[in-house]
């Protein structure tokens, strides 16, 4: 999320490594664009670009563009992206919390990226605009660098919420041991007389599902 032509779709394009438009125009994101973010993650992390605030926005115009919000009830986490560039970058900041206040998502966890160092650091503004959101990445959706380590932020932060599970799974288990493979991480296997053992990270919801305290070691 974040203010208008904060450079939401162009950080999505380069994180997702997709082609969602991205143009500096007011309203060129209607609709919500869906990217998975790297094909490779377990379990699957989506990217969703949403709509640009404005301020002050139309009467007319209030009830469709919160409809199109409406997913960010799912997320289990929020990129506020911030025009790092700007000369109102604070103030575009604000009137986007003040949205997902009224959308009731203020607790929802919440990183906020910097966008666009590139073009702060020519205006001068790089300095003072670390010190707008204490905690925040700056970056440069151009600089493969800041893109890389930004993601690597996105998949610990997503690391983090899952249990690590050391399990020893039957060869008859084959079943289990794909859907294993599926929707967790595996950080190590290996072939032992009595089966497969195998550790993983998964979400402690998928370790429920598939009853893998029966497997644990």
């Amino acid at each position: 999320v974040g203010y208008t032509n904060a450079g939401k779709s162009t950080l999505l394009n380069a994180l997702t490594e997709s082609k969602v438009l991205a143009q500096d125009k007011l309203f060129a994101t209607l609709d919500a664009s869906v990217r998975a973010l790297t094909p490779d993650s377990h379990p699957p992390i989506v990217m969703i670009d949403t709509v640009g605030f404005i301020d002050r926005l139309p009467p007319a115009l209030v009830a469709s563009f919160k409809s199109t919000l409406e997913e960010l009830h799912q997320a289990d986490l929020i990129l506020h992206v911030v025009d790092a560039s700007a000369e109102k970058s604070r103030e575009q900041m604000e009137i986007t919390d003040g949205v997902l206040r009224e959308l009731g998502l203020q607790d929802k966890p919440k990183l906020v990226v910097l966008n666009k160092s590139d073009l702060a650091a020519k205006a001068g503004r790089k300095n003072s605009a670390r010190i707008i959101s204490p905690g925040s990445r700056l970056v440069s959706a151009h600089s493969k660098n800041d893109v890389r380590e930004l993601r690597e932020y996105i998949l610990d932060h997503f690391r983090q919420e899952m249990e690590v599970w050391e399990l020893l799974v039957p060869y008859a288990e084959s079943r289990i041991e794909a859907l294993i493979h599926k929707h967790g991480a595996v950080e190590a296997k290996r072939h032992v007389e009595k089966g497969t053992f195998i550790k993983v990270r998964l979400e402690p919801s998928i370790a429920k599902k598939l009853n893998l305290e029966r497997f644990r070691t």
